[in-house]
């Protein structure tokens, strides 16, 4: 298996525009696509007091975005679902056979992507479609992957509770809402964050 690095500018994306204009943090917890030519990116947003709120504010109003779902948390991060209509590289990923691992703003306007591929052939497929559809993409990085933590702090903490609250006993030892209560998140983002570590973790077992 493979490891790359990839910096995009992705052309008509709110990506592009707002992460040039706040210095905070942006992270893409899980990428996958919506409908049939859009996406959906569940992100967390940290920064100083408020400039998560007025980062989710301009991100509402992006004329890329079709919809947004945000949670705030107790120490002001944001975290939830933002719907793109048309995300054309998402569909380049999709129609890969690469996976997306990882995913942050620069603050220049690119993203980096963090994907793993089992050849070269399709890292460089993935690279050409993105070019097709008019992205900019350096390739930073590629080399054989090692051993290293594969979920975030977050995802390790809520799938720990998760597991030693019975989350995954039958019958269930806690439900989804009360979980989601324990972390101040709302139900379906708890479950994104769920589905995001529980994939990496079947990924790396299973690989």
């Amino acid at each position: 298996m493979r490891e790359a690095i990839l910096r995009l500018i992705i052309p008509d994306n709110w990506v592009r525009d707002i992460s040039k204009k706040y210095p905070s943090a942006i992270k893409f917890l899980e990428c996958i696509p919506y409908g049939t030519t859009g996406g959906r990116g569940l992100i967390e947003i940290e920064g100083p007091e408020n400039v998560p709120k007025k980062i989710v504010s301009d991100i509402k109003n992006h004329p890329s975005v079709s919809k947004v779902n945000m949670s705030f948390l107790s120490d002001g991060t944001a975290i939830g679902s933002v719907f793109l209509d048309k995300c054309v590289a998402c569909r380049s990923l999709v129609n890969s056979d690469c996976f997306l691992v990882s995913a942050s703003c620069v603050g220049d306007g690119s993203i980096e992507w963090r994907v793993v591929t089992g050849n070269d052939d399709s890292l460089f497929v993935l690279i050409d479609d993105l070019k097709k559809k008019g992205c900019e993409v350096e390739l930073i990085n590629v080399g054989r992957i090692i051993k290293k933590d594969i979920l975030t702090t977050r995802q390790e903490n809520i799938i720990k509770t998760a597991f030693e609250k019975g989350y995954y006993n039958y019958p269930k030892g806690i439900k989804t809402k009360k979980l989601s209560e324990m972390y101040n998140i709302s139900p379906s983002t708890l479950s994104e964050i769920l589905k995001r570590g529980e994939r990496k973790i079947m990924f790396e077992h299973f690989r």
